[in-house]
């Protein structure tokens, strides 16, 4: 298989649109030359996979399956998992995407999920510092006023400084 795709990829071009096999799955080439992300390349859309993406229509990312590829039409449907609450890109919703619609596509990181809970950690652990320092300090506030404490000239005494 791979002698055949340099063959071809040397004789022609690819198309968005064109079909192979991706790991035994029938995926479709989205873009032949994404450009995006540090890399540069073709763009496949694969069957039965996982899928992160951005569209000419809405704003940020969604999430989804790719559950079907029609080369002929060079469309691909999705069923988004993770998107809007309402209207067309609501979770659940399957939707057919042309090709050229498409702007980014990708598989989900798992690495953004993995940053954000390190991030709120670090958030977290930082709210608790200052929430120590406040309260010790005004621990020892409250100490100083109410007369909890030891004042100078006593304690030099103590130990026999001023005597």
């Amino acid at each position: 298989m791979q002698i055949v795709d340099k063959v071809l990829s040397k004789s022609q071009p690819l198309k968005a649109g064109e079909v192979k096999l991706i790991d035994g799955k029938k995926a479709m080439c989205i873009s032949p030359k994404a450009a995006y992300g540090g890399g540069f390349g073709p763009l496949w859309a694969i069957e039965s996979m996982p899928c992160q993406f951005t569209t000419a229509s809405h704003y940020g990312y969604l999430e989804g399956i790719c559950r079907q590829v029609l080369p002929i039409e060079r469309c691909i449907v999705i069923e988004i998992t993770k998107g809007s609450t309402w209207g067309h890109y609501s979770t659940g919703t399957w939707m057919k995407f042309h090709a050229a619609n498409i702007h980014r596509y990708h598989a989900p990181s798992e690495e953004g999920d993995l940053l954000l809970k390190r991030s709120q950690r670090y958030q977290s652990s930082i709210v608790s510092k200052k929430a120590f320092i406040d309260i010790s300090t005004k621990e020892l506030l409250a100490a100083i006023e109410s007369g909890h404490h030891c004042p100078t000239s006593a304690c030099v005494r103590q130990i026999g400084v001023l005597d």
